[in-house]
């Protein structure tokens, strides 16, 4: 399995915001050549270091509680063209049905699912990051 689908599943299967992989999802998407990244901040985040200021460190996006950090990560070409909130149980059914979003990019759509919006968006970016790398 890849990092993508990794921290995908992890987008899919998380119940509440969560800062470590807030940080990882950072990492993974935004790392470049010449980053330099610690998490010895004693939360387990990863921090990437200013360039310019050896003290300054920029910690990661809210991606899991925000819906604009969320949609921020989306590379250029990407759309977003679904999004669905958590849906209420019927009378037959007691299970809430999950967030669901779509992205688009390059003749490839892929849906994402999970129990917070910002997750859904970001399980379909890193499963579309996947597709394009050839990953799956």
């Amino acid at each position: 399995m890849t990092t993508y689908q990794t921290l995908a599943d992890r987008c899919r299967s998380t119940r509440e915001p969560d800062r470590v992989l807030d940080g990882l999802l950072f990492k993974t998407l935004e790392e470049k050549p010449g980053d330099v990244w610690s998490d010895a901040f004693g939360d387990d985040v990863w921090h990437r270091r200013d360039p310019d200021d050896t003290v300054a460190y920029e910690g990661p996006p809210a991606y899991t509680s925000s819906l604009d950090a969320a949609y921020a990560a989306m590379k250029p070409g990407m759309r977003l063209t679904g999004l669905r909130e958590r849906v209420r149980p019927d009378a037959a059914d007691d299970e809430w049905r999950p967030c669901t979003s779509e992205v688009a990019t390059d003749g490839i759509t892929v849906q994402g699912t999970g129990h917070l919006l910002p997750c859904a968006i970001m399980d379909a970016i890193l499963m579309t990051e996947a597709r394009i790398a050839a990953d799956i």
